[in-house]
């Protein structure tokens, strides 16, 4: 059947069918570049963190120096003793073995922390990729 059209006329009909199919790409081209320009406009260009999240920054911080500490002084109370002090540990009843489930907690909290922490800092590092990708 293609060997009855001749190819002038294949020829000439895909470029037609090729053409008409791009016909509405430069007006979708067009109206999302207006879009992401009004977008852009709109959006303010301030990267800093906000009050509430400098206070939750600063809350973390505080936060995970108290839990760091509590880690250091479990450990330092779960660490045998030597010499003269270790026969004087093992004699009284109240010698306390290592609290794992404290620590558990306080590893977790810190985990918590840091997370939050890393959160945090990277907000406006992302504000601002999200504000230059709005402009492109």
């Amino acid at each position: 059947m293609v060997w009855l059209w001749g190819s002038e006329n294949l020829s000439a009909m895909l470029l037609n069918a090729t053409l008409l199919a791009l016909w509405p790409v430069l007006p979708v081209l067009i109206v999302c570049y207006a879009r992401q320009w009004m977008i852009a406009c709109r959006t303010r260009p301030s990267f800093a963190l906000r009050k509430s999240e400098t206070s939750e920054l600063d809350r973390a911080h505080r936060l995970f120096g108290r839990v760091c500490e509590r880690i250091k002084r479990v450990s330092q109370q779960a660490e045998p003793k030597t010499g003269f002090w270790r026969f004087f540990g093992a004699l009284s009843p109240n010698a306390a073995a290592p609290n794992t489930d404290e620590m558990d907690d306080l590893h977790a909290h810190a985990q918590h922390l840091q997370a939050t922490i890393r959160r945090l800092t990277r907000l406006p590092l992302q504000r601002l990729s999200h504000w230059t990708h709005a402009l492109r």
